[in-house]
């Protein structure tokens, strides 16, 4: 610890101790006589060993190098500007990649402890289904599943008031659902399962902010109306908040206790039909693994299976998975992933092989420089470090301006998409720390190598411009290869005739099963 206050020490008073020292430096060599002043060595180089004795000697060189490098740059008002916009679009690209990456599958969706929340499926060795029956979800909250909490969601399309056209988009929810997610109101109330899972209440719909807007102008007295849906009246409970997603988050315009969904889509049967599925999501306990979570559920599903042998596979488990995540990346997909995040890079490796020729120009116009500089002490190794340091500003100018580029693109693609409020490109951890590794590669990709050749006796310029150049040119032709397949790609599969008159064709979904039909009788009624 007296080593660390010795050096804060050195730290904070350098410029009063550095005058000290070159002032008794001075004297020294004034004292001595001139045919012995010769021997006294190189007074700068001195004053350098000397400082290393104080330790942290690398924050003061760090000081020096950036404000020298800056002093350089505006110095080449031209170069800077060129270098910083070929920055911007190399690392732009590859920020704009990472930012729809991390929206998908490093951002949590904004509920309450998203670490713990996971989805569940059916599997067994051949089959895997995301549905799962209501009455196996009832199952598992009556019966002390070894969950913290169980939800269940269906999605759904209603009529608006009388309207047989104008449709609104619903969600059937659990009535913990918002509680769970760790969701207020913005007006009234959220679902409540005291109130809502009473037969004998009215049923009750919790608007959502942006429907709420739409349709009732941001009117807070719509709490407590009644609306219709289906023909059928309910009671608006109250608004969720803005930023209020859920853990599918799809433009949702109402959400509604599942228990009244019979209420509202006459002739179903979803809750007590095993035919029919929902989407079952679980908290898991502190503690708990999602692993040990499915180990635990299987003697739970065992038991189904022995009630409902014909719905139930053999072997069937439930499957853990992060639930509240916009996308999960399954094994099959890391490969894709890995290519795409290669070829990215590309666009980078070809800026900086760009930028590194402009740098090598620019090292032949300062050779005189770095002549003098050597001549008066400085070694090869602190002119590098001062050369990257150099770099290294241009890199982070570039990462800054290719920020701001990413933004305003993801900004204006999301908004032309028409994207949910939530899908905001905000910066955060996870981009902070993608933006300066993108600065330090960088700045190895354009600035290591010309700093080393600048610093050499004797270079070898041009062989090292060619081999830029080559790798330049490689990797364009590498993108523009890909990209030509890519795009026939995608024009065959847009084009090529699939074998029958497709042009004048409609799907329809009656949506048959909503309202209580077997297959055996949808089949016939259709």
């Amino acid at each position: 610890m007296g080593e660390f206050w010795r050096r804060l020490y050195f730290l904070i008073n350098r410029r009063r101790l550095e005058r000290e020292l070159a002032d008794e430096m001075a004297s020294h060599r004034d004292m001595m006589s001139s045919e012995y002043r010769p021997e006294f060595g190189n007074t700068l180089r001195l004053r350098e060993e000397s400082r290393d004795a104080w330790g942290w000697l690398w924050l003061d060189r760090l000081g020096q190098d950036l404000r020298y490098g800056a002093r350089m740059l505006r110095k080449s008002p031209l170069f800077t500007l060129a270098a910083i916009s070929v920055l911007a679009l190399g690392i732009g690209v590859n920020i704009g990649a990472f930012q729809l990456f991390n929206l998908l599958l490093l951002k949590p969706l904004p509920v309450r402890e998203p670490a713990t929340i996971y989805s569940f499926s059916r599997c067994n060795q051949n089959n895997i289904s995301n549905g799962i029956p209501y009455p196996e979800v009832e199952f598992l909250r009556k019966n002390g599943a070894p969950l913290a909490a169980v939800i269940a969601i269906k999605g759904g399309d209603l009529s608006w008031e009388d309207s047989a056209i104008d449709r609104v988009h619903a969600q059937f929810v659990t009535a913990n659902y918002f509680t769970e997610l760790g969701a207020g109101a913005a007006w009234g109330r959220t679902l409540s399962a005291s109130i809502d899972e009473n037969p004998s209440a009215d049923p009750a719909v919790v608007l959502s902010y942006g429907f709420w807007q739409r349709r009732f102008g941001s009117d807070p007295s719509v709490v407590g109306k009644v609306i219709r849906l289906n023909k059928k009246p309910v009671t608006v409970a109250g608004v969720a908040p803005f930023d209020f997603t859920g853990l599918q988050p799809d433009n949702i315009d109402v959400w509604v206790p599942i228990h009244r969904q019979p209420y509202l889509v006459e002739g179903s049967k979803l809750l007590t039909d095993y035919e029919s599925g929902v989407l079952l999501y679980g908290r898991l306990k502190p503690g708990v693994s999602p692993r040990a979570t499915e180990d635990s559920l299987r003697p739970f599903v065992t038991t189904l299976r022995e009630q409902h042998p014909k719905i139930f596979w053999d072997g069937e488990f439930l499957q853990a998975q992060p639930g509240a995540y916009l996308a999960h990346m399954e094994r099959e997909a890391v490969p894709v992933v890995v290519m795409g995040g290669v070829l990215v890079l590309l666009v980078l490796v070809i800026a900086c092989a760009n930028l590194g020729n402009l740098q090598l120009a620019r090292g032949l116009a300062r050779a005189s420089e770095i002549r003098i500089r050597s001549a008066v002490g400085a070694g090869r190794r602190r002119i590098v470090c001062q050369l990257l340091t150099e770099s290294f500003l241009l890199a982070v100018l570039g990462s800054i301006a290719g920020l701001f580029l990413s933004f305003a693109v993801a900004r204006g693609v999301l908004m032309a998409l028409n994207a949910p409020q939530f899908l905001n490109p905000a910066f955060d951890s996870h981009v902070g720390l993608f933006v300066v590794a993108m600065a330090c590669l960088a700045t190895l990709f354009f600035g290591l190598t010309p700093a080393l050749q600048s610093t050499r006796p004797r270079g070898t310029g041009n062989r090292t411009r060619l081999v830029l150049i080559s790798g330049q040119i490689a990797a364009s032709c590498i993108l523009l290869v890909i990209s030509t397949l890519l795009v026939r790609g995608i024009d065959r599969f847009l084009n090529t005739s699939p074998g029958f008159e497709y042009r004048h064709v409609m799907n329809v979904d009656p949506a048959l099963y909503e309202h209580g039909f077997t297959a055996a009788a949808a089949s016939q009624y259709l």
